[in-house]
């Protein structure tokens, strides 16, 4: 472990990347303000980027929500998103990898 400013680098063998994963919960909590935003917008397929009547795109313009708090959000849920499509790959190699092992068996 390295100390840099305040900051703490842990080399890891193997690891290759570090990431979000079956934290949407944790997502909406922590943006209550914008997960509220959200369900007030004019159409519930809203996709906050420029559709008459969002809340998302209004709160911003008002300043009653910043621009970067949102882009984080975005970021957050895409992340969060692409952990998930990963793991359910990985269940479904597994599960045709059982199947495999159970042909052999028989």
């Amino acid at each position: 472990m390295i100390e840099l400013d305040g900051v703490s680098l842990i080399d890891t063998p193997g690891m290759r990347e570090i990431g979000v994963c079956d934290v949407e919960e944790g997502i909406n909590r922590t943006f209550e303000d914008i997960a509220e935003l959200v369900c007030q917008c004019r159409f519930s397929d809203c996709t906050h980027e420029g559709e008459l009547g969002c809340a998302v795109q209004k709160a911003i313009k008002d300043g009653l929500l910043d621009r970067e708090r949102w882009e984080m959000y975005l970021r957050l849920q895409l992340e969060s998103g692409w952990a998930k499509e990963k793991k359910q790959q990985k269940m479904v190699e597994i599960s045709k990898k059982r199947k495999e092992l159970k042909k052999k068996r028989y």
